[in-house]
């Protein structure tokens, strides 16, 4: 090592126990293109139609010169600051699934499938780092076949909401904390 690299100091990974008075839950919808992600009280207090308490998309900047990866490291920075920033007990993050249909096909021959799997493990290494509690949730789970206007619409009603408050990626992972919550959207 030298001199210079003795030098660099690292900051401390914060440590949690079992003692953690930690209760919010993290939903999280990944995706590349955008990552959708909602915080819940938990606890006692996480109950319906109590909307989350913040919620927001993240996006890489994807441009011609950028690799996927490129983009998936600065959605990974942007996700990594919010966990901070945040600190849930436990995250519930939609899992990538195949689906036996054109759609499917298509999705796996790009590639897709794979990338998109690839930032879910992104996203469960970045809750191992930080103590939190990754459970993923594959999509036939939480919502079915379900068309997305029909997740909205649900979701909306159950959480107390007008349609268009929560949008786009953030609307399923508030569809996710629904299902969290009573099993089904």
């Amino acid at each position: 090592m030298t001199e210079e690299e003795s030098n660099v100091v690292m900051p401390e990974t914060p440590v949690y126990t079992s003692t953690d008075k930690r209760t919010q839950i993290m939903t999280v919808d990944p995706g590349i293109n955008g990552t959708g992600w909602c915080l819940w009280e938990g606890g006692n207090q996480w109950e319906l139609p109590i909307p989350p308490i913040k919620w927001g998309c993240l996006n890489g900047r994807r441009r011609k010169d950028r690799t996927w990866v490129q983009v998936t490291d600065e959605l990974m920075e942007r996700f990594n600051d919010v966990l901070m920033q945040q600190m849930p007990a436990q995250v519930y993050c939609e899992f990538p699934q195949f689906f036996d249909d054109a759609g499917g096909h298509m999705c796996a021959a790009k590639g897709d499938l794979g990338k998109l799997t690839f930032l879910v493990g992104r996203i469960a290494e970045a809750c191992a780092t930080f103590g939190i509690v990754f459970t993923p949730v594959v999509v036939n789970t939480w919502k079915g076949q379900l068309p997305k206007d029909v997740v909205e619409r649900r979701v909306c009603k159950k959480l107390g909401l007008e349609k268009g408050t929560i949008k786009s990626h953030a609307l399923d992972a508030a569809g996710i904390g629904v299902w969290a919550k009573l099993g089904h959207v």
